[in-house]
């Protein structure tokens, strides 16, 4: 990828990384609905989510486009950090996300008070108290990662020399 300055670079690279993580997700999500249809096609119904009383359909479409905004904004943040700092400090980085996953389970997530600000929070099965705070500290958490990721854009867009 090739072009006249910077800021289009940028630009176009972010807007790869988007396209690419909603392309495997559609990919995913269609043959996963296949796949559901096919094995539960009289099973399948909307009824109420019961932590929350609001309909699993309702629910299911936010917790995906909570997850596609975390992920995708996650993949732009990544690729900011191999364009700054090279690849040992990226999968240092990544590698400490992989960690989490596996020693930041349910039980300690829902004891610690500011468990909102950690993204392993929004990839397990973490109950709020309500939907309504659940909805509020998820658009603060993907505030918080889209303010890091205009900082990182500042931070690459002002520096003379990249490492790609």
């Amino acid at each position: 990828m090739r072009l006249n300055n910077k800021k289009n670079y940028l630009k176009e690279y972010i807007m790869i990384n988007i396209l690419s993580v909603l392309f495997h997700f559609l990919l995913f999500f269609l043959l996963y609905f296949i796949f559901l249809m096919l094995m539960h096609m009289n099973k399948v119904s909307i009824h109420l989510y019961e932590p929350y009383n609001i309909s699993n359909l309702v629910y299911v479409i936010f917790y995906l486009i909570r997850y596609i905004f975390i992920v995708t904004s996650l993949c732009i943040l990544i690729s900011f950090i191999v364009i700054n700092f090279n690849l040992k400090p990226t999968m240092f980085f990544c590698l400490l996300i992989l960690l989490g996953f596996f020693f930041f389970q349910n039980y300690f997530l829902s004891e610690f008070k500011l468990s909102f600000l950690l993204i392993w929070t929004y990839f397990s099965d973490v109950k709020f108290i309500t939907f309504s705070i659940e909805l509020c500290y998820s658009i603060l958490f993907i505030l918080l990662i889209e303010i890091i990721i205009y900082i990182f854009y500042i931070f690459t867009y002002k520096r003379k020399r990249w490492l790609i």
